[in-house]
């Protein structure tokens, strides 16, 4: 996550829909100058400025900075998890599961088993 809570709390009405922009359009923000982004949003680069200042950016450099830190983390969380669903695929169809699985289903079950 980009923003805190009490970060997103602290923001106006105005500062807020930033904030709404700029999450939703991150990669274009990263394109963009601060005027670009006044602009986009119909805010003034001031509030552009309070923006940054509230959600704990020096200034609008750092906030591209944190936009694409966040990019970046979303695509490795991404890939992970895709490589944990693929990791679990493969295990599953490999032979060494298979074998352990179909040992297991020629054990009789644990109630005809003698107990020692």
């Amino acid at each position: 996550m980009i923003f805190t809570y009490t970060q997103v709390n602290s923001l106006n009405e105005t500062e807020a829909h930033v904030c709404n922009y700029v999450l939703n359009n991150k990669e274009k923000v990263l394109e963009e100058s601060i005027r670009e982004l006044a602009h986009d949003t119909h805010v003034s680069t001031a509030t552009i400025v309070r923006f940054c200042k509230k959600v704990g950016c020096v200034g609008f450099l750092e906030l591209k900075y944190k936009i694409k830190e966040s990019i970046t983390e979303e695509e490795h969380r991404e890939y992970v998890e895709g490589s944990s669903f693929l990791d679990f695929a493969d295990y599953v169809n490999s032979k060494k599961y298979l074998e352990s699985i179909k040992r297991a289903a020629d054990e009789p079950p644990l109630s005809s088993r003698q107990v020692k």
